[in-house]
Order: structure tokens, then C-alpha cells, then sequence
């Protein structure tokens, strides 16, 4: 099959926000997807994977028990479903596009992207395969040429972008499809020989960026274990970790003016690992935040305090950067992290405000004004309920002195 409607995408202003992947079986679409997951960190969606798992019964039992009918209508539903999420690589089944009501929706919210494979190819990776039932009475190459032809008009008409996979290793093909993204404004100006030859590199660096959550981790572990046997109560509620995903990090050193390189990252980044703090009291951020101070191995690098001088959209929270020494075992290494330390009430918040604001464009609707204003009227009043609770702590007497 030629390439072709590649010329679709640069001119292409319409925002998508996930990957469909679509083709003939065998021309590596779950394999692709998984591969661009560990790459990217996108979350895949394997349709047939999760069409199986909702019958409890394989794509063959489907076929024979409730025909192949049945199984495109529960296709179409789950692309419908699908599409109403963002930062998703979806993987379909070969026979997805037959419908031309699934076109319309994978274009909705996706860039489609069809892998593409000779015959002989196909045969050698799928064609002894019982799993594959569209492929009874036609287990050859010459069977697979005649489907593939009768299919050709539906994967050109649905695809954006198209990746012949003969001969080409993972990479390879993960590496021309980023590369002809790169090309919409999905990547912006992204290196995508820089983002996906040098995965290893960058998997190594976010290794060193886990150890240095779990170095924190374990102190603020160490801390409310203290507390807990000395004073029988917690001044820590939980505890959250995340690592910056790769798109996030590529994006904030472009927005930063910085190439997407390993020593920048290090150099010019500080929240790549974070830590979230959650703590029932406001004093007992104070307490949390001075004793990590006393932390001999850990340097303070900066402290932005939003619970005294809150951001003007309501925001609430203690801010820490430092740098923490991480043993290997070729020698120490600093690393340097976020931590977030904040009320229930604070988080609460914050995690709402979150969803609605990024997950929901809300600076881009109409009456964007009112609900701002709303916002941080919730934010007023959780502020309050956290006094509140504060005082009538200190109303009781202290639970502990330090």
C-alpha cells in the first residue's frame, strides 16, 4: 500500500488531542502502541483488549456467539467512549474503519495513523494464528492480498498519516510517526530523534529522579512514625509522588527557550520529581517544612509560601525545593525536587480547581469570569474551615511541643 494523505496534518488547525492506530492485523498496531507508551507515556487503549475483557470472552468467541454485527456496534461505542478522553494512543482492530460512522469519530479528537504491511509480511506474523477469525478461509498470502484489498479504500480515506513497518524495527517506526506528528502542531517543534533515540538516556535520568522520592519519602516516613509513637498522632495525613511525564518536560524547557537535552533538564528544572505533603493542620505545615530544614543531607534551595501570600486564582500551598544527595553505586549524585505541603482542605481544593481548569480549557469558555470568581470564593471558604479547625485545635491545647 502507498503512503499517502500525508499532506493532511501541517495544514491541519483542528485540536487532537490522541493517537489512533489503525491497519490490518499483524502490522504491529499493539506492539507500536506499547512501544510509544514507554517512550511517550501516553496510556494505551488496545480496543480489542478491552471489548474482550467487558464479554469475558475472546474476539473469536464474540464472532461465533454473537456475530460480527454485534462486535462493531460495541467498536463504535467504545471509540465514542474513547474519544471523550485526551493523551491516549488507541490501538483498533483491523476491521474498525468498516464502519464510516467510526472514521467520523476517530477524527474527532485523534491524528489516525495507518501501519502498513506486504502480505507475505502479514502471513508470517499473524497467519497461523487461530485468534484470528476474519482470516478463516483465507490463511494465505494470496487471502491476505484479496482482504487487503477489499479494506484499502477504508484505511486510505481514514488515515492522516501512513508508516509502511516491513523490515523496521520499534524504533524505527516509533521514530517516523513522531517525526511526521512533528510536523502538526500536536509536537510543536519537537526532535523526535532527540525524544525517542535517546529513551534509554532519559529512562536512566528518571530512574535517578525516583530515587530521590523515595530518599524523601522515607524521611517524612521517618518524621510521622516519630510523631506517632512520641505524641500519638500524625502531623502527616499522606503522601503523593509523581514524575514529569516526557511531553510535560519537553514542553516546559521549550516554553523555557531550552532544548529538550538531558543537561538541561538537570540544570534548569526543579520539579521533574515531586512530593505532595498532605497534612491535617495548617501548623502542622510549618512543622513538617522546618523539620526537613534540620535535615543535614537535604539543601534548601528555594521556599515560595502561597499560604501566607495565596496565587491570585485562590491557590493554597507550602512550596519547597531542594536538593537531595541519591547514593549509586558509582558515587553520589544531587538531585533536586518539589515539595508540596498542604492541608486536606488545600488539596482538596487545588485538585478540583486542576480538573476543571486544564482538564475542561475553562479559560477558553464563555463566563470564564464567573466561574474564576466562584473559584476562589471556594477557596475563601475552605481557608476559613482551615482556621477554623486550627483554632479549635489550639482551643484543646497543643498535642505535642517541639
Amino acid at each position: 500500500m502507498s503512503e499517502m494523505n500525508t499532506n493532511k496534518i501541517p495544514g491541519d488547525s483542528r485540536p487532537r488531542h490522541n493517537i489512533v492506530l489503525i491497519g490490518f492485523m499483524g502490522t504491529g498496531k499493539s506492539s507500536v502502541a506499547q512501544y510509544l507508551h514507554d517512550t511517550c507515556h501516553m496510556e494505551v487503549a488496545d480496543m480489542d483488549e478491552i471489548i474482550a475483557a467487558r464479554e469475558n470472552m475472546s474476539i473469536p468467541e464474540i464472532f461465533s456467539l454473537k456475530g460480527e454485527t454485534y462486535f462493531r456496534t460495541l467498536e463504535t461505542n467504545l471509540l465514542r467512549e474513547l474519544q471523550q478522553k485526551n493523551n491516549l494512543i488507541i490501538s483498533c482492530g483491523g476491521g474498525a474503519v468498516l464502519q464510516e460512522e467510526n472514521i467520523k469519530i476517530m477524527k474527532q479528537n485523534s491524528y489516525v495513523i495507518l501501519l502498513t504491511a506486504q502480505p507475505d509480511t502479514i502471513f508470517e506474523r499473524v497467519g497461523r494464528d487461530e485468534n484470528r477469525p476474519v482470516l478463516n478461509g483465507r490463511r494465505s498470502p494470496e487471502g491476505i492480498r484479496e482482504l487487503l484489498e477489499e479494506r484499502r479504500s477504508y484505511y486510505e480515506a481514514a488515515a492522516d498519516i501512513t508508516i509502511e513497518t516491513d523490515k523496521k524495527n520499534l524504533s524505527q517506526i516509533a521514530v517516523e510517526i513522531v517525526q511526521k506528528l512533528g510536523q502538526s502542531r500536536w509536537l510543536d517543534t519537537i526532535n523526535p530523534v532527540i525524544f525517542i533515540g535517546n529513551a534509554k538516556k532519559f529512562s536512566d535520568l528518571m530512574m535517578t529522579y525516583r530515587c530521590a522520592i523515595r530518599e524523601i519519602r522515607t524521611k517524612l516516613e521517618v518524621l510521622d512514625d516519630e510523631f506517632s509513637s512520641k505524641y500519638n498522632r500524625n502531623p502527616i495525613s499522606f503522601i503523593k509522588t509523581r514524575i514529569k511525564k516526557p511531553m510535560s518536560i519537553y514542553q516546559k524547557l521549550l516554553h523555557l527557550g531550552y532544548e529538550f537535552t538531558e543537561e538541561n533538564i538537570v540544570g534548569q528544572l526543579n520539579d521533574v520529581a515531586g512530593v505532595r505533603v498532605i497534612c491535617p493542620f495548617i501548623d502542622d505545615i510549618y512543622t513538617v517544612a522546618h523539620l526537613l530544614t534540620q535535615q543535614d543531607d537535604l539543601k534548601v534551595i528555594r521556599i515560595k509560601d502561597y499560604i501566607k501570600t495565596p496565587k491570585p486564582n485562590g491557590y493554597r500551598s507550602y512550596h519547597m525545593i531542594v536538593e537531595i544527595p541519591v547514593f549509586f553505586s558509582k558515587g553520589k549524585t544531587p538531585v533536586r525536587a518539589e515539595i508540596q505541603i498542604r492541608t486536606i482542605g488545600m488539596d482538596f481544593w487545588a485538585s478540583l480547581e486542576h480538573q476543571l481548569r486544564y482538564k475542561k480549557n475553562l479559560d477558553k469558555i464563555e463566563g470564564y469570569e464567573t466561574i474564576s470568581n466562584e473559584l476562589q470564593k471556594c477557596s475563601r471558604n475552605i481557608t476559613e474551615t482551615d482556621n477554623h479547625m486550627q483554632a479549635i485545635k489550639d482551643m484543646i491545647g497543643d498535642f505535642y511541643d517541639i
